[in-house]
C-alpha cells in the first residue's frame, strides 16, 4: 500500500512540475506548400524543333531559338534555348553548353539522368540541390541541333530541401517530358 500511495505521489509530483499551465493545443494549418502547376501539357515551337510544356506556363518567345517558360505559382522561370549549327560546329556548341551547366551547378552534388529519346535525341538532365538553377537539361540530335535549359528558381537556394524537392521533382519531370517529345520541325 505504501508502494502505490507513493508512486501515486511521484507520478502526480512529475505531472505537475511538467506543465508551465498552457496547455498543448494543435496546429490548425500545417506549413504551406506551394501549388504545383498542372500536368496538362501543350506543344511549343522552339526554333527548329518542338515540345510540350506544362500547359500552365506562361511562356514568352523573344526571338526564334529562345523560350522562356514561367511558373508564376512556385516563383521559376524554366530558359530554353535550341542551337541549330553546322555538324562540324556541334562539338563546341555542346561543350560550351555543358560548360555552363557545371558552372550552374558550382560545388552542388549534382544527380544526372542520361537516355535517348525515340527521335534520337542523346538527352541529359542534371538535379543539383542547394542551387538557383536546381534542374538543367541538355540534348543533341547529333547532327545539327542543340537544346539546353535551365529552371531558374532563387529561392530553392537558401530553402531548406523538404520545402522545394516537390517543386524540383516536377521541374525535372517538366524536363523530361519537353526532352521525350522533341521533335525537328
Amino acid at each position: 500500500m505504501k508502494t502505490a500511495a507513493g508512486i501515486a505521489l511521484i507520478m502526480a509530483a512529475i505531472a505537475g512540475g511538467c506543465t508551465d499551465g498552457r496547455e498543448a493545443v494543435p496546429r490548425a494549418v500545417a506549413y504551406p506548400r506551394a501549388a504545383l502547376p498542372d500536368t496538362a501539357s501543350v506543344p511549343y515551337s522552339i526554333g527548329a524543333v518542338s515540345g510540350r510544356l506544362s500547359a500552365a506556363a506562361t511562356v514568352d518567345a523573344p526571338r526564334r531559338g529562345w523560350l522562356t517558360a514561367g511558373y508564376p505559382t512556385v516563383g521559376a522561370q524554366l530558359h530554353i534555348s535550341v542551337t541549330d549549327t553546322t555538324a562540324a560546329a556541334l562539338e563546341q556548341v555542346k561543350a560550351n553548353r555543358m560548360q555552363r551547366l557545371l558552372l550552374n551547378a558550382g560545388n552542388c552534388p549534382t544527380t544526372n539522368r542520361e537516355f535517348t529519346t525515340a527521335a534520337g535525341f542523346t538527352s541529359i538532365v542534371a538535379t543539383t540541390a542547394h542551387s538557383a538553377t536546381p534542374v538543367q537539361f541538355l540534348a543533341t540530335d547529333g547532327r545539327h541541333i542543340v537544346v539546353s535549359g535551365a529552371v531558374f528558381m532563387p529561392a530553392a537556394a537558401d530553402a531548406a530541401p523538404d520545402s522545394v524537392a516537390p517543386i524540383i521533382e516536377y521541374f525535372e519531370h517538366e524536363a523530361t517530358r519537353l526532352l521525350l517529345t522533341l521533335r525537328h520541325e
